[in-house]
This record gives structure tokens, C-alpha cells and sequence, in this order.
């Protein structure tokens, strides 16, 4: 399990897996992680470090807003080496037609 942006890791603290890794650019959000979860401290975008076709399951929540669409076409591209033959990608963005103008 793969989570990219993980902020204060309420998602990734609550799934069960294997091997859980969480990454995000706020070197704070470490302090919020439960035991066990491998955490990095850096940009979502670089994720060169985990083994390719490794990762069952990868969440980006609210993530992608902060990136430009080269920075996420990247990203894609990384993904689609780390994830494993049967592996999802989740990937969550608010829905604005609920927010006020």
C-alpha cells in the first residue's frame, strides 16, 4: 500500500496491509503515523525508491490540484512501473460543484 500526499495519514493509519508506505512533503506528517508504516519525507512525484510492481495499492487523495499537468503525467508514468500487474490506483479529487463560489 502506497499512499502519496498522506498529510496527517488518517487513510494509511486505518488500512490493513502488508507493507504500508506513506509520502509526503510536510516533514510533520511523520509525527502522525501509526508503528509500523515506512514514511518519506519529499515530493509525491518521486517515488523512484520503491521497488518496481511492488505496490498492490496507491492512493493519492486531494493530491493532484497541487501539481501542474506535466508533474502528474510524471507521476503517472512512475506509477504504472511500481505498481504490481493487478495494482489500482485511487485517486480522489474534491468535488467542486459543491464548493461556494
Amino acid at each position: 500500500m502506497l499512499e502519496l500526499g498522506s498529510g496527517y495519514s488518517h487513510f494509511i493509519n486505518n488500512v490493513q496491509a502488508e507493507y504500508r508506505i506513506a509520502i509526503d512533503s510536510w516533514p510533520e506528517f511523520l509525527d502522525y503515523l501509526a508503528p509500523g508504516i515506512e514514511g518519506h519525507v519529499g515530493d509525491a512525484r518521486e517515488i523512484n525508491s520503491i521497488k518496481d510492481r511492488s505496490v498492490n495499492f496507491a492512493l493519492a487523495s486531494n493530491l493532484v490540484e497541487h501539481l501542474t499537468q506535466e508533474a502528474f503525467g510524471r507521476l503517472l508514468d512512475q506509477l504504472k512501473h511500481k505498481l504490481a500487474p493487478a495494482g489500482l490506483l485511487a485517486h480522489l479529487q474534491p468535488n467542486y460543484r459543491y464548493e461556494p463560489i
